[in-house]
């Protein structure tokens, strides 16, 4: 929810297995949350009006947070891409790319566009 809670819901009631807060707010923006061998990846120290500035690794089958690092720009409707070999990508609002690790949340690369950017929204 917009409140930085993280829910976990049993698949054959509905019910909540588990809740837990990990950030302070969540805005507006539709970011997502992926979940790959037992961990959740999602965005985390969003904004109330949209975006965020970290992402985290939290264990699904209690909440546990396992890892968290900021990024370097803003999220904006993050989503996470499962690779397959226990890392994932995903990409800032600049379009810089990020692949890391999923078990530790380590940086294997970032590339893309660093140079400073602006935007009139028009």
């Amino acid at each position: 929810d917009n409140n930085g809670t993280m829910y976990a819901l049993s698949m054959e009631t509905g019910r909540t297995i588990w809740s837990k807060r990990f950030t302070p707010a969540l805005g507006m923006d539709i970011s997502g949350v992926g979940v790959h061998n037992g961990i959740v990846v999602t965005e985390s120290r969003g904004e109330p009006g949209g975006g965020a500035y970290a992402v985290i690794g939290m264990d699904a089958a209690n909440g546990d947070t396992l890892w968290e690092f900021p990024v370097e720009f803003q999220l904006w409707n993050f989503m996470p891409m499962f690779t397959g070999q226990d890392t994932f990508v995903f990409q800032d609002k600049r379009g810089g790319a990020y692949h890391h690790n999923l078990k530790t949340g380590q940086r294997v690369w970032k590339t893309g566009y660093d140079a400073r950017a602006s935007s009139d929204f028009t």
